[in-house]
């Protein structure tokens, strides 16, 4: 159970969040889109606990909590099989075992032996995003949160590494929030929707019950189309918008 009650935020004086009231249902996927700077990663911070909110509480119930960030985060001096299984160490887990686990997590996510004896600085943008992604799922966690994880890569990578999420979120069974500025990725992925205001409110939420195998691109852009036609929707993505 994650539970966010009456939580805003501010930075000095810039309120970024504004009396947020949610609770993710376990087992799916909550997207949280609106413009930059609307308090989405802020609010993916105090999920996490590594941010306090000015007001209000979180109760999270989940044993482990694991995340991924826009920027892939790897160890440069760490090869690619070191990075997936950085926290299986950290847990204490022996050489063998936990280089053995981080293996089939890297296998799973299409990257190869050779790939992960690589360096980060040998690998594309891609691959060190699934590395991250990796290295995430393998403390096996039973929520994981997504700060824009495929925002810095192009649109093949991205509907690649997408499909990739979503495989593994099926198969282990996650509950999971994802972040994005990008309503098509939210329709795609996501089971329930919230978007925020420039003002760090919740104006709009939608819950999508379309499997997400039938989720075509027709489908996901009329579903678009659709949220799109909401007038608090319009102002939230407005390019006029403050920030």
């Amino acid at each position: 159970m994650l539970v966010f009650k009456n939580i805003s935020h501010q930075f000095g004086l810039e309120r970024v969040l504004n009396d947020i009231n949610y609770r993710v249902i376990e087992g799916s996927v909550t997207g949280i889109v609106g413009p930059s700077g609307c308090g989405k990663s802020t609010l993916l911070a105090i999920a996490a606990g590594l941010l306090e909110p000015s007001e209000g509480s979180v109760t999270n119930t989940f044993q482990r909590t694991a995340m991924v960030f826009q920027e892939d985060c790897t160890l440069a001096w760490m090869n690619a099989l070191d990075n997936i299984s950085f926290g299986l160490k950290a847990q204490g887990m022996a050489r063998a075992l936990r280089y053995e686990k981080a293996l089939a997590i890297g296998k799973s996510l299409q990257l190869s032996e050779d790939d992960l004896n690589k360096y980060p600085g040998q690998l594309s943008g891609g691959m060190r995003q699934r590395v991250a992604l990796g290295r995430a799922l393998a403390v096996i966690p039973d929520l994981l949160l997504l700060d824009e994880p495929f925002s810095a890569l192009d649109v093949g990578l991205k509907r690649e590494l997408q499909d990739l999420l979503l495989g593994q979120i099926q198969l282990r069974k996650l509950t999971a929030i994802f972040i994005t500025h990008d309503l098509l990725e939210a329709v795609k992925i996501c089971d329930q929707i919230l978007v925020l205001s420039s003002g760090g409110e919740i104006v709009h939420q939608i819950a999508i019950s379309e499997p997400k195998s039938a989720r075509n691109e027709q489908y996901i852009y009329h579903k678009v189309a659709a949220m799109l036609s909401d007038a608090q929707v319009q102002q939230a993505f407005s390019l006029k918008a403050s920030c």
